[in-house]
């Protein structure tokens, strides 16, 4: 009993050291990132991450106005093959389907105004419309994200 008592005490004296250890060793980590990321200290050459790049996409304006003006008359019910003829090829047309069985529940056309970068998608800089079609290829919901309040 006694043998089980000294380890236990030995095993919280260790994670005791272990947590003051990283304790210590996070707050001078943190010291010293704001130490190189001070400009008053001339030996702060960080390499800061740009989040002011350009967009890896972006749609000619003149296609935006039509894309738009052709949106403003679309109807709810309209077929997809109506809607992709007028709108012309989509950036993207896929099935939409239950995760649990796969059963088709319809299509998400969508058509991308601006996107952020190519290889991720981002919801809060990407700008696109997108549509949504039932079982019968009937348009059942227009989706607009095209300026930064939407």
């Amino acid at each position: 009993m006694a043998k089980i008592k000294r380890i236990r005490c030995g095993f919280v004296l260790f994670a005791e050291k272990i947590g003051y250890l990283l304790c210590v060793g996070v707050s001078t980590a943190c010291l010293q990132s704001c130490q190189l990321r001070n400009p008053a200290n001339p030996q702060s050459q960080v390499a800061l991450t740009n989040y002011s790049k350009e967009y890896s996409f972006v749609m000619d304006e003149a296609k935006q106005r039509e894309l738009l003006q052709k949106l403003s008359q679309m109807r709810l019910g309209e077929s997809r093959a109506n809607v992709i003829r007028k709108l012309g090829t989509p950036s993207h047309d896929r099935e939409i389907r239950t995760k649990e069985r796969g059963e088709f529940r319809g299509h998400l056309v969508t058509y991308y105004i601006k996107i952020w970068d190519k290889e991720l998608v981002n919801t809060k800089h990407d700008r696109f419309v997108m549509l949504r079609f039932d079982t019968n290829d009937s348009l059942t919901k227009i989706i607009k994200k095209i300026g930064d309040s939407d």
